[in-house]
């Protein structure tokens, strides 16, 4: 997933990611029922592009 000016102003806090609400709203649907599918979620990017940000947002 990339996001150009996707940035957190001093950490991954959700309300500190900017641009980013429709890819932190598919990882959240994607997480809701993870553990009763058994479902798994990849992301994938060049280096830099805020993958640990969403996550640690979610």
């Amino acid at each position: 997933m990339t996001g150009a000016g996707a940035r957190a102003r001093t950490g991954p806090d959700a309300a500190e990611l900017y641009g980013r609400e429709a890819q932190r709203a598919v990882i959240d649907a994607a997480l809701v029922g993870i553990a009763t599918t058994g479902a798994s979620v990849i992301l994938r990017g060049d280096p830099g592009t805020g993958r640990t940000a969403l996550l640690a947002a979610g």
